[in-house]
Parts: C-alpha cells; structure tokens; sequence
C-alpha cells in the first residue's frame, strides 16, 4: 500500500487564525529544506506574498491568475527547479490518495519568484479567460520574495532547496473531487535573480497513483521552444537535489 503523507506548505498547515504546524511562523512561512531534503531551515526574510487558491476563491481572482504574463526576454537554459511528485493524503481528512506536487527550486538561484499551476484539460479550464460561476477551473498563483533574505549563519546556501508542496492533482466538479491524474498541466513561472529576470512555460503530465510506483520522475516540455521555434524541448531532473 502506498503510504501517503500531508503537505508542508504553511498556507495549508498554518491558516489564519488556526494551528501552526512547529516549522510555520505564519503562514507566510518558507518551506527551505537542506540537501537531505529533511531538515528544514528557517529564513525570516523569505515570505510567501501571495496564493490565490487560498487566499481567494472568487471568479475574478481566478480569471487574474489565468490573465497573469510569464514573459521575460530571458528563458531558462538549465532549470534551477524540478517538480517532485508525493502521494498526498490530509491528515484532517479520510479520502483517497491524490498526486501533490512539490515545486523544488536552488534557494539561492532567485530573490524572488512567481508561478502559476494550471489544469490545461479543456474540460476544466476552458480556452478562454472568462469562467463561468461553476467552473471547475482554478489555477494556482504564487509569489515569493526573498530580496531580504537574511540566511542564518552556517547556511549552506547553495544546497538549500525551496519547496512549495500545495498544489494537489484534484479539481472540484459540483461539490464532487474529481482525480486529475494525466491531464496535461502547466507550470509558467519567472524568477528575478541579481536584476535579472527570466520566464518560462512548461507542459507536463499529473501522474496517477499507480506511477508512483515507480520512481516517477516528472518530465517537462519547453512550451515556449516548442511555440516559438517548433522545436521540442524536454527537461528530466537527473538528481533529486
């Protein structure tokens, strides 16, 4: 049987006005994980600004997510990041397993950083940025800033790993949780780093359950290769860290 576990991420493990999970100052808190991808390590002057998929559930503040641009003159050649996938069961509540992804980005590759999760199955997110009042659709948009990052002495910086863990692979279909295992999804996402910024857009596959199996590695295509210059461009994480 697959053992599934919670996820880390503060905005879920410390909401407002709720118990904080030991490692949540708030629930701006930044998950920073060392090598061993055990410890956690604490940075007051890295904050989680914003999550529209907790922070707001209202039709605008969805269509502003989906209207948000990830484009910069500079792509990335080598991704700093990787997504990890981790069989996701709530320790609040008894439901199936889901597929979480965990978004694993070098600590000391961006002072700060924006994303956005989203579901591309037409049936869920339509073309269009304009949803109806039901829609199924609910992208997940994040910023993080670290520009006052004060990391504690000691830190070995380069082999710290932000992690951010809320996304889950499920969508809300009339009160009903539907498994969105092997939709197409996709990661846009632009990191600011010394002045410089960089975007990019991903296409991957959510696995399902049985893939985690395996060693499920999760393997993204270059959207912006692939629309631009019709060239295929795929990223496979070699190391998990």
């Amino acid at each position: 049987a697959l053992y599934g576990i919670d996820r880390n991420c503060c905005r879920y493990r410390c909401p407002e006005g709720g118990e904080c999970a030991p490692w949540c100052q708030d629930h701006n808190t930044c998950i920073i994980k060392n090598n061993s991808d055990t410890a956690l390590v604490q940075d007051s002057g890295c904050s989680v600004m914003y999550d529209t998929k907790v922070d707001e559930s209202t039709i605008k503040s969805k269509e502003d997510c989906l209207k948000k641009n990830f484009v910069a003159r500079k792509s990335f050649d080598d991704l700093p990041f990787f997504i990890d996938p981790y069989v996701f069961k709530s320790s609040k509540n008894s439901h199936t397993p889901f597929i979480g992804l965990d978004l694993k980005y070098r600590y000391n590759m961006f002072d700060k950083l924006r994303f956005r999760f989203k579901n591309m199955n037409q049936n869920v997110c339509p073309e269009n940025l304009s949803l109806e009042e039901n829609s199924a659709c609910n992208p997940r948009c994040v910023e993080i800033d670290k520009s006052a990052s004060k990391p504690p002495y000691g830190l070995q910086q380069n082999r710290n790993i932000l992690s951010y863990d809320c996304e889950v692979g499920f969508y809300k279909d009339d009160r009903k949780y539907m498994i969105s295992s092997k939709h197409e999804y996709r990661l846009s996402i632009c990191a600011t780093h010394h002045g410089a910024t960089k975007c990019g857009e991903f296409a991957f596959q959510m696995p399902s359950i049985k893939d985690m199996n395996e060693d499920r590695v999760l393997v993204l295509l270059d959207r912006q290769e692939f629309d631009r210059r019709d060239k295929i461009v795929i990223h496979v994480p070699t190391t998990q860290n």
